[in-house]
């Protein structure tokens, strides 16, 4: 069968040790979710893109393509075949759903800032996978993508 993009998010944080967190893209397919890794090599060449593509223009045109930064680098995900993604990163990998036995989700609350920080937990056959998010959109979505996908 030949796997298709069908959604993808970032960036989520997978907790790697005790102080130790690797950043992913999330990459939605029929069959499973890639976790494609992105290195600080690959953010560094992303953000120099970028700054190559505002040269010139006026602020109003660079806060817009802000906004936007999102949509074109997951275009060029788009363009990649699953293998090319799972060969991006040193440490990306792919999940099948069916190997997904349970989601949960917490919320924290900080009570000084007025914050939320919402933490995925993903336990599969063999561990359980700590994700979290600077974007709480991000984590709902990943959240309920991962709940109606493994059932």
């Amino acid at each position: 069968m030949n796997e298709s993009i069908l959604e993808i998010i970032g960036d989520a944080h997978l907790k790697k040790g005790l102080f130790k967190k690797d950043t992913y893209r999330l990459i939605f397919t029929e069959e499973r979710v890639l976790f494609s890794h992105v290195t600080k090599e690959a953010r560094k060449e992303e953000q120099k893109q970028l700054k190559e593509e505002m040269k010139g223009k006026k602020f109003k045109e660079k806060v817009g393509a802000m906004f936007h930064v999102n949509e074109r680098i997951y275009k060029k995900y788009e363009q990649l075949s699953l293998e090319e993604i799972l060969s991006m990163g040193t440490d990306s990998f792919s999940l099948p759903y069916k190997n997904i036995r349970k989601v949960k989700r917490h919320i924290m609350t900080d009570e000084e800032s007025n914050n939320n920080q919402t933490k995925v937990v993903i336990v599969t056959t063999s561990e359980k996978l700590k994700l979290s998010f600077s974007d709480e959109t991000a984590a709902t979505k990943i959240y309920k993508k991962l709940k109606n996908m493994s059932k």
